[in-house]
């Protein structure tokens, strides 16, 4: 085709059919390409690298420099520094061969029996005049050649983030998936390797059954590496607690519906060791509902400690983290199996928001996975009422999303509600965080100021521990002007609502 003016409409058809040069990115390289970039770009380490934004043409650095990119684990090496590859010199995913042509050197690992030789060639490239940019999780992924060069930069590969992951899945499927931050919060993505990406890809795809791959795939990697730590550790001791150091109900304040159920929990669950009533008499599922900080896990430890018995820990979060839905399901199992073995007991289960309605949720791979979760709790609560000694209490800040069935009469029937206390409740819990400090002195004023704030049992804490941090460092008993001093510096900008601390003269001595 010497001609141009000879093209025809099918000759200009098929060179736009041709394929490119190099090929398609796999999955894991791609993924780790676009990580790279996102880490690098615009930083002194991406101006070190000759500016990577380009893989149609190869980069020559302006002097001979020495990298390191440090990366999040072992499944990173491999992709990561073929991605650098095609960065760099433009070579495609497959070519692992250090061509000597080529302005860059990415090392590979040495093996068992190559480490003269790896630490050879990395001395050959830099003799040679090529720039060298190592990738290494530990010490060993780099020959000792490798760490005499002169390095003129390093970087850190962070892992990947649920922002980032869900992008690339976007990307590449043209479908944002459902439910993406639940399925997977930053903890689990950040755990996520380019290899959970690649195995789960095929065209076609989308988007909520690709997350559901890499879901599995982390949790399969996960129960590995836990099956391989149990074979060379103890067992950890289970999270079974007598009953904790802390307040009883009786000294709880704020809470009266809440402390009047206890109490006659106490009662019951007497009665019901000393054979006065069988367990069918005995209340034995609770739901606690109110914002955060209100004391919800403390009047759970209260309960226990008042009723004598002892706490087992177990939240929808705790139990998710155990991998994918078939680990979880076992975590639960395993919770619950052990508080029949301990009772009579209480057994606490935070965030039970987590179980929401099956009903708003009744399409797609997520439903069938919420629908199971919440069965399997059912299973469990309906057991606990033919298992003796079981009392079951849950905690959430939104009760409107959890399913209506764990509401049931037999379940969790009840829900009370533990309100933001008021000044009344508040004098009583600062006095009760204060101990042996400040006594008799008037706490009315500070316990105003906390009330109009809308502060909650939790930031009394942290307000007497500051109080008691200023005393300390003074060498000196607490004053009040230190508990106020501490309402004085709270932010307004923390819940858009300016508060005025006024502090008479003289008066906080």
């Amino acid at each position: 085709m010497d001609n141009l003016d000879c093209l025809t409409i099918a000759d200009v058809e098929r060179l736009l059919d041709t394929a490119p040069a190099h090929p398609v990115l796999p999955i894991d390289v791609e993924f780790a390409r676009r990580m790279i970039l996102d880490t690098i770009e615009g930083t002194d380490m991406d101006l070190q690298l000759g500016g990577t934004q380009s893989s149609d043409h190869q980069v020559i650095p302006d002097a001979q420099t020495a990298a390191l990119l440090l990366v999040p684990g072992v499944g990173w090496l491999r992709p990561v520094r073929a991605a650098l590859r095609h960065l760099l010199n433009n070579r495609t995913a497959d070519d692992t061969v250090d061509n000597v042509d080529d302005p860059w050197m990415v090392p590979e690992s040495p093996g068992p029996l190559s480490w003269d030789t790896a630490g050879a060639a990395v001395t050959d490239a830099w003799h040679r005049g090529r720039s060298v940019v190592g990738v290494a999780f530990s010490a060993d992924d780099l020959p000792l050649e490798f760490w005499c060069l002169p390095r003129r930069g390093q970087a850190r590969l962070p892992g990947p983030t649920n922002l980032q992951i869900m992008q690339f899945i976007d990307d590449r499927t043209g479908q944002w998936p459902s439910f993406s931050w639940e399925l997977l919060p930053d903890s689990f993505a950040g755990q996520v390797v380019p290899g959970d990406l690649a195995v789960g890809w095929y065209d076609g795809i989308t988007a909520d059954d690709w997350l559901a791959a890499v879901r599995k795939s982390l949790a399969t990697r996960a129960s590995f590496q836990r099956g391989m730590q149990a074979a060379t550790e103890a067992p950890p001791a289970p999270e079974v607690q007598g009953p904790p150091a802390g307040p009883t109900l009786d000294q709880l304040a704020g809470m009266d519906e809440a402390v009047a159920w206890g109490r006659q929990l106490a009662e019951d669950l007497a009665d019901y060791r000393a054979g006065r009533i069988g367990w069918d008499a005995v209340e034995h599922g609770v739901v606690l509902a109110g914002p955060p900080g209100t004391g919800k896990t403390t009047f759970a430890a209260a309960l226990a400690r008042s009723c004598g018995v002892p706490l087992i820990l177990g939240s929808h979060a705790s139990w998710q983290a155990a991998g994918h839905q078939g680990e979880m399901l076992k975590s639960m199992n395993a919770t619950f199996a052990e508080a029949a073995e301990a009772g009579p007991c209480i057994l606490f289960i935070d965030e039970i928001d987590g179980f929401t309605s099956r009903a708003a949720n009744s399409h797609g791979y997520n439903s069938t996975y919420q629908r199971q979760i919440v069965n399997a709790l059912l299973e469990h609560l309906d057991g606990v009422a033919g298992r003796p000694g079981v009392v079951v209490v849950g905690a959430t800040n939104m009760p409107e999303v959890v399913d209506p069935a764990l509401l049931r009469p037999g379940r969790l029937e009840r829900v009370i509600t533990i309100p933001v206390p008021d000044t009344a409740a508040l004098i009583g819990i600062f006095r009760h965080h204060l101990g042996t400090d400040l006594p008799g002195s008037d706490l009315f004023q500070v316990a105003a100021i906390a009330a109009a704030a809308g502060a909650t049992g939790a930031q009394v804490t942290q307000w007497v521990r500051g109080a008691r941090r200023v005393a300390r460092k003074a060498r000196r008993s607490m004053r009040l002007g230190d508990l106020m001093q501490q309402l004085a510096s709270l932010d307004p900008a923390a819940d858009g609502n300016a508060l005025a601390v006024l502090v008479p003269i003289g008066g906080m001595q």
